[in-house]
């Protein structure tokens, strides 16, 4: 619309410079999924346990849910590590 009206564009160019400070809390979700999917896996393993019929779904959704969490945790990581002096991102 602002093309369109004749009207300059508002846009502010963002730092490039990593923040001093570890962001966990934007990872907090990540971290609430990576517990349940362990809580899952046990509960699952003491299901496979009981019932022996079950265990190849149960590995099947193991697999499942390690490359899942195998998924998320870079991203973890890199919000846990600290931040190196001066960090340009690049």
């Amino acid at each position: 619309m602002h093309v369109v009206a004749g009207r300059p564009l508002r846009f502010r160019v963002t730092p490039k410079v990593r923040s001093a400070q570890r962001s966990l809390g934007l990872v907090a979700p990540h971290l609430v999924v990576l517990a349940a999917m362990a809580i899952g896996i046990v509960i699952g393993a003491a299901r496979a346990l009981a019932e022996p019929s079950s265990a190849p779904a149960f590995v099947a959704n193991t697999f499942w849910t390690l490359h899942n969490a195998s998924c998320f945790l870079p991203i973890v990581r890199a919000a846990a590590s600290a931040p190196r002096a001066g960090g340009v991102l690049a």
